[in-house]
């Protein structure tokens, strides 16, 4: 798609004939929740908008590095992290610009709503015509960390945990 100026007739302007664009557009971003908590659970549903995953790959006090008797040059670990997150309700109105005309309030602003409505209908045939989702994420990083020698303990998650999830990850659907 190529969007073109245009004039009050249709008509569209050659390159460099029009001085200036000046547009000005605001728009509203508007999401339920209005934040993701891995730990507190949304409404009534109970649903863990953000949950996350913490591995550890290479075991509690990660791995020492050569020489691998004492005294080591450093220590090494290494995590993934998973994360997955929804938005139930996600909004963005366009509240300055173009909008749709009502006769009693005088305009309505243009609005994208996606949200969990699992089909939309044709008010005249009664057949679906689509559906509507909510946003949802979720990807996968990780991150590792090499630390001088020093204690004999080495680096790492020191409870000995390889597997840290928040509460979303635990229940059971």
């Amino acid at each position: 798609m190529r969007a073109y100026h245009v004039d009050e007739n249709g008509n569209i302007y050659e390159p460099g004939k029009l001085q200036a664009w000046n547009e000005s557009v605001t728009l509203l971003i508007n999401q339920e929740p209005n934040f993701l908590d891995a730990e507190m659970p949304y409404g009534e549903e109970q649903l863990y908008t953000l949950k996350l995953r913490n591995i550890n790959l290479l075991g509690g006090n990660g791995v020492h590095i050569l020489p691998s008797l004492e005294p080591w040059i450093a220590t090494f670990n290494a995590w993934s992290i998973d994360v997955e997150g929804e938005f139930v309700k996600f909004e963005v109105q366009d509240v300055d610009n173009e909008v749709h005309p009502d006769p009693i309030f005088g305009h309505e602003a243009q609005v994208y709503v996606r949200q969990d409505v699992l089909d939309v209908y044709d008010p005249v045939t009664g057949l679906s015509i689509g559906s509507n989702l909510p946003i949802k994420f979720n990807f996968t990083t990780g991150t590792f960390i090499v630390v001088p020698p020093g204690k004999v303990d080495g680096v790492g998650d020191k409870d000995w945990v390889i597997i840290e999830e928040s509460t979303g990850f635990k229940v059971k659907k």
